[in-house]
């Protein structure tokens, strides 16, 4: 499942139906709306981020770029990998403002803020 947006509390009991009926539950926050809630975080009708109820395997920060999208693919393809080998699998930390991600440079995202 890829979570690309803001999602409300009206949506979220859907969402979270949705991934309850997955057969292979596998998830992905792309954007800062849907990872932080973004600039809509301080409405009450605004989820504070999607990993508050569904566990996510993959953060792509925004701006979710062509090679950044890839990089989110190839390290869940990495997580699949090792979780079907039965390694132990450790849980990507939720991104800040401020982090930077392998496949994006600084000045890319200072312009687009």
């Amino acid at each position: 499942m890829v979570v690309a947006g803001t999602i409300t509390v009206k949506m979220a009991p859907r969402v979270k139906l949705l991934w309850d009926q997955m057969r292979s539950q596998v998830c992905i926050a792309m954007g800062s709306c849907a990872i932080s809630g973004d600039f809509y975080r301080d409405l009450y009708s605004v989820v504070p981020g999607v990993d508050t109820f569904l566990p996510v395997d993959v953060y792509i920060p925004l701006p979710a770029q062509p090679e950044a999208l890839m990089h989110g693919l190839m390290r869940l393809q990495e997580k699949l990998v090792l979780a079907r080998a039965g390694k132990l699998l450790k849980a990507d930390p939720r991104p800040t403002a401020l982090d930077s991600h392998p496949a994006v440079d600084r000045a890319a995202r200072r312009s687009c803020a």
